[in-house]
């Protein structure tokens, strides 16, 4: 696979956002990396078996 090529069966999209700044798609990526990790941190807690 060629660098930042994708597998012939992955399916990309895209949209556009003019109305959003660099800064908020910096908070929105926090945000969700956050929630996500605290996701993580409570399923192991659960033992849902994630590593």
């Amino acid at each position: 696979m060629a660098f930042n090529g994708f597998a012939p069966d992955f399916v990309y999209r895209s949209i556009s956002t003019p109305d959003l700044t660099i800064e908020q798609v910096v908070q929105l990526s926090v945000t969700l990396v956050r929630r996500t990790l605290t996701w993580h941190a409570d399923a192991r807690g659960k033992g849902y078996g994630c590593r």
